[in-house]
């Protein structure tokens, strides 16, 4: 009899424990970066994306950091990316380049209007061996100071674009904004 409670007791724990919709665990398997996870929420590629895509600090003075990630991008040869933030809630303190255009190698500039709180980040790759790069990877780190409390939305706009080492536009499909909440 013990060893039939045994092997229930297993398969019961077996069956429970390889389940995605355990009690208490919602998002804590979802990766945005994961194309798995990116195709079952319906999101399409190319695209580009926030990491991470909510971000909780506790208070006004803190330093936000998000990274920008292109997701599934065939042939990248440059990007503008243009960020719209709220101006009211966050200011850009620093922006670097990520490792995809491999930093030694990729060129960034970039232009803060805090007047309208947009970004432009242009980025491209200068290397010798290609003059593009294929997958998924991070293209900047943004860091804001979070300067008022409150809920607030950092997102790409329609102005972003992709291009590859002619120039040619390659269709961004999806776009993931970030959600930064500052508590007072």
């Amino acid at each position: 009899m013990r060893y039939l409670q045994y092997i229930i007791f297993t398969i019961t724990l077996l069956f429970t424990s390889c389940s995605k919709d355990v009690t208490g665990t919602s998002n804590v398997f979802s990766n945005p970066l994961d194309p798995v996870t990116a195709e079952e929420e319906g999101f399409i590629t190319p695209a580009i994306v926030f990491f991470p895509s909510e971000v909780v600090v506790n208070a006004v003075y803190d330093v936000v950091t998000l990274d920008v990630h292109a997701m599934q991008v065939p042939n990248l040869g440059g990007a503008h990316i243009q960020v719209s933030y709220n101006k009211q809630k966050l200011a850009l303190q620093n922006l670097s380049l990520g490792s995809f255009f491999e930093a030694s190698e990729g060129l960034i500039y970039h232009e803060d209007n805090t007047d309208f709180g947009l970004i432009d980040i242009y980025m491209g790759y200068l290397g010798t061996d290609s003059s593009e790069v294929t997958g998924t990877g991070q293209l900047a780190i943004l860091q804001f100071q979070a300067i008022a409390g409150g809920a607030s939305t950092v997102a790409f706009t329609d102005y972003s674009e992709f291009v590859d080492h002619e120039d040619n536009d390659i269709a961004i499909l999806g776009k993931g904004t970030c959600v930064v909440t500052v508590g007072n």
